[in-house]
């Protein structure tokens, strides 16, 4: 339950984001179930949740047959009880993930079976054949990368941690620059299964925390109004030889 709940709660963000930044106009027609699924990665079941939420407090109305529209700009009752998704919020999710996954990929390195290794591997090699523009499919081996670094621990708390973890990441807008993004991925997931594949464990933390800090950097970057201009002026880290 508390699974489907934070889903619920972070379609519900995704929406209130869009409403709040103008994107949908008082009155306009919503983006169909079918489209917020595909677009969010969700189960139906989890969006009409959420809409049921928005439309039992009045700021949505479903018309049978015709779509949901948006009837209220009014999203104080829903902003007390649901964490949106904010600068700050993002700030903190980084924060956690470079406590934890840079210490995780040192221990891995110690002693990771050869099938965990094959695993991640084999991630990583779907990533360097993937066409240009397949973000869905990119942010899907990206996260399942992330999430096969803590399933060798077999500890049930990790693993939902980290799975929580990603959820809520991915539910945040994917900045829309290919070769920044794909490129620096494959340069950071290249060089720590190089890390895991010698047992070099000091190696493989503090690539993932280099990695994680270059992320969190190009992050706060875009939450502020200079953000454009950041992601213009950055670029991937070269690829060593």
């Amino acid at each position: 339950m508390a699974v489907v709940s934070n889903v619920t709660n972070q379609i519900i963000s995704y929406l209130c984001q869009n409403i709040r930044d103008g994107s949908w106009p008082l009155g306009s027609r919503l983006p169909s179930e079918h489209q917020l699924c595909q677009t969010l990665g969700v189960s139906r079941t989890s969006v009409r949740s959420a809409l049921q939420q928005l439309g039992a407090l009045g700021i949505v109305e479903s018309v049978r047959g015709k779509g949901t529209y948006l009837r209220s700009l009014d999203l104080s009752a829903l902003e007390a009880a649901v964490p949106m998704q904010s600068p700050e919020r993002l700030r903190h999710l980084m924060e956690f993930a470079r406590l934890v996954w840079p210490s995780l990929c040192g221990n891995l390195a110690c002693g990771i079976e050869e099938g965990s290794l094959l695993a991640l591997e084999q991630t990583a090699r779907e990533l360097h054949t993937l066409e240009p523009g397949a973000w869905k499919r990119l942010i899907h081996l990206a996260m399942e990368f992330h999430y096969a670094l803590a399933t060798p621990f077999h500890n049930p708390i990790l693993t939902e941690l980290a799975e929580n973890f990603l959820r809520e990441l991915a539910s945040y807008p994917c900045v829309d620059n290919w070769n920044l993004v794909y490129h620096g991925l494959l340069y950071y997931f290249d060089l720590l299964l190089l890390a895991l594949r010698k047992h070099e464990r000091e190696q493989a933390s503090a690539i993932m925390d280099d990695y994680l800090r270059h992320s969190a950097e190009f992050c706060y970057q875009l939450s502020t109004p200079s953000g454009q201009e950041a992601e213009a002026e950055s670029a991937p880290p070269e690829k060593r030889s």
